[in-house]
C-alpha cells in the first residue's frame, strides 16, 4: 500500500454518517493498545474560534520548551496537516503504516454494520502518532459539540470552551443552553476549564463544570459582552440573555488594540501574564481567542508540572518542567513568541493588497458577523464576494451577516457536501447583492472576482474552509493528494 491508497481508504470512510458517542473510537484505541494513556491531552471546544485557540495554545506551550502535538480539522492542502508535532505534520509513511495496521479491523467493523467514520479514525490516528512521537502534551480541537465528540475518548488535563452559538441544532440542541451543556461536558474532574463564554452560556458552563469538579477560569474579551458571545454567537448568547452581567472576576482580561499591519494586530492582557502582545491574526475575536489560549496554556503547564511531581508524566530530561519553574506560570517570552508565531492559514488570510484579497472560512451567521467586523478595519472601495458553502449550513443567515457587496460569484468546492451555486446565488440576492454571477470552480470564481475588482477594492472568498483550501492550492500552487480529498472529511465545517 502506498500513501495515496492509504489516504483514499481514509477518505472513503466519509460515506459513513456521523454518530455521536466515543464508543467506536475507544474500541479502535483499545485495538491500538490504548495510546491515549501515554499522552496528556488538552481539549478545545467552541462554536467558533476553537481552531485558532488550539493553535495559539500549542504555539505558547512549544515556545515554553515542550514537545507539543496539535490535532485540528479540516486540513487545507494535505491530510497530514491535521496531525502535527512541534509544527511538523505527520509523515506520509506514518499515515500509510497506520492504515495498513487498522484496515482489516475497520473492514470487519463495516461488514458487521458497525463502521467508524473518517473523523473517528483520523482522531485515533492522531492520538497514536502523538504517543509514538512521545510528546509532552497534545492539543485537540474538538470536531462537533464536545461530550460525544471522538476527541472525548481521551482524559484531558485541561479543557476550554471558547464560545457558544446556535449551530448544528439537529445534533447539539435547539437552544444556547443545550449547546453550552453539550460542549461543557468535556470538563474533567480536577482539570482546569477555561472559557470566554458570557451570560446564559457561562451560567451553564459553570454549572456543568461544577458538577464535574472542574475549576473554571473565565476570560473577558472586548467582544465577550456585546450581542453574540465572543463576537461569534449573536444568536441569543448576550450577557443579558439570562439577566447576568459579565463575570465580575475574570482570571484574565484582554483588550484588542487594533491592526498594526495588513496581517497582524496587537492585544493587551490584564491579570495573568499582563502585557501587550502581537498576533498574526486580525480581529477583536482573535484577541479573545488569544486570551483563552494564554489562560489555557498557563493552566496546562501547571497541570503538567503537577503530574511530573506526582510521577504521572514527564520525560527523563525534565521536559514538562521547562514550562515554568513553579509549574504555575509561563515565561513571558513564551507567551510573547508563541502568540507572535501562531499563524493560522485560511482564517482571515490576506493574499494580496491590490486589490485586498482575503480568504476566510467563516461558515455560519455568527462567524460571518465577526468577519464583517474584522473587514471594517480595512480601507477599500467596493467589496466583491466569492461565496461557497456546504449544503447543511444557514445560507440565508450567513449571506445576510456579510458586509454589503457590489458583486458576488458563487462556486462549489469539489466534494459531495457542497451546495449548488444556484442556491447560494439566490441567498445572496435575497440578502441584497444585486450583481450575482453563478460560477462553479472555486479557483475560476476567485480569478473572476479579482479581475472585476479595482486595485482599491476588496475581494473576499468566504463560506467554507473547503473552498479556502482550493483557492489556496490554486493561488499558492500547493500540492494536494491526487483525487483523494482536497480539504475534505471533517463532516462539520
Amino acid at each position: 500500500m502506498d500513501y495515496h491508497e492509504a489516504a483514499a481508504f481514509l477518505f472513503d470512510l466519509r460515506r459513513f454518517s456521523v454518530k455521536p458517542g466515543t464508543e467506536r473510537v475507544a474500541a479502535l484505541l483499545d485495538r491500538l493498545g490504548n495510546p491515549e494513556d501515554d499522552v496528556p491531552f488538552v481539549q478545545v471546544a467552541g462554536s467558533n474560534g476553537k481552531g485558532s485557540t488550539a493553535r495559539m495554545t500549542e504555539s505558547i506551550l512549544r515556545e515554553a520548551g515542550l514537545s507539543v502535538g496539535l490535532y485540528t480539522s479540516p486540513h487545507l492542502s494535505a491530510l497530514a496537516e491535521r496531525v502535527r508535532v512541534d509544527g511538523l505534520p505527520m509523515t506520509e509513511d506514518a499515515v500509510t503504516a497506520f492504515v495498513e495496521d487498522v484496515k482489516p479491523w475497520l473492514v470487519e467493523r463495516a461488514a458487521a454494520d458497525e463502521p467508524l467514520t473518517f473523523f473517528e479514525v483520523v482522531t485515533a490516528m492522531a492520538i497514536r502518532d502523538f504517543a509514538r512521537r512521545d510528546v509532552d502534551v497534545a492539543v485537540l480541537e474538538v470536531g462537533l459539540g464536545g461530550e460525544y465528540d471522538a476527541t472525548s475518548a481521551v482524559t484531558p488535563v485541561a479543557t476550554a470552551v471558547t464560545n457558544v452559538s446556535l449551530e448544528h441544532t439537529a445534533v447539539l440542541g435547539d437552544t444556547i443552553a443545550e449547546i453550552a451543556r453539550t460542549k461543557a461536558r468535556i470538563a474533567e474532574p480536577g482539570a482546569p476549564f477555561v472559557t470566554a463564554c458570557g451570560g446564559e452560556a457561562l451560567a451553564v458552563v459553570r454549572e456543568v463544570a461544577g458538577e464535574e469538579g472542574a475549576p473554571v477560569a473565565t476570560v473577558a474579551g472586548t467582544d465577550t459582552d456585546r450581542e453574540g458571545d465572543n463576537g461569534d454567537a449573536a444568536d441569543g448568547n448576550a450577557d443579558d440573555a439570562a439577566g447576568d452581567g459579565p463575570d465580575p472576576s475574570p482570571a484574565l482580561s484582554v483588550a484588542y488594540d487594533g491592526r498594526v499591519s495588513p496581517t497582524d494586530a496587537e492585544v493587551t492582557l490584564a491579570g495573568e501574564l499582563a502585557g501587550t502582545y502581537r498576533i498574526p491574526l486580525v480581529g477583536d475575536h482573535q484577541a479573545t481567542n488569544a486570551g483563552v489560549a494564554v489562560a489555557l496554556a498557563r493552566r496546562t503547564a501547571a497541570a503538567l508540572a503537577e503530574r511530573a511531581e506526582d510521577g504521572e508524566g514527564g520525560d527523563s530530561d525534565g521536559g514538562t518542567d521547562r514550562a515554568g519553574a513553579d509549574g504555575d506560570s509561563l515565561p513571558a517570552a513564551a507567551v510573547r513568541d508563541g502568540l507572535a508565531r501562531a499563524t493560522w492559514p485560511g482564517r482571515f488570510e490576506v493574499l494580496d493588497t491590490a486589490p485586498l484579497t482575503v480568504l476566510d472560512g467563516a461558515h455560519n451567521p455568527a462567524a460571518c458577523r465577526t468577519l464583517a467586523g474584522t473587514l471594517a478595519e480595512y480601507d477599500y472601495d467596493d467589496l466583491h464576494l466569492v461565496y461557497a458553502a456546504m449544503h447543511d449550513k444557514d445560507h440565508a443567515g450567513a449571506a445576510s451577516a456579510l458586509p454589503d457587496a457590489a458583486s458576488a460569484v458563487t462556486c462549489r468546492p469539489a466534494l459531495d457536501r457542497a451546495e449548488d451555486p444556484e442556491v447560494l446565488a439566490a441567498a445572496l440576492r435575497t440578502a441584497g447583492v444585486d450583481e450575482v454571477t453563478v460560477g462553479d470552480d472555486v479557483a475560476a470564481a476567485l480569478d473572476a472576482a479579482v479581475a472585476r475588482a479595482d486595485p482599491d477594492d476588496c475581494v473576499l472568498l468566504v463560506g467554507s474552509l473547503f473552498a479556502v483550501a482550493e483557492a489556496r492550492a490554486a493561488r499558492l500552487r500547493t500540492v494536494t493528494p491526487r483525487s483523494v480529498g482536497g480539504a475534505g472529511g471533517r463532516g462539520v465545517t
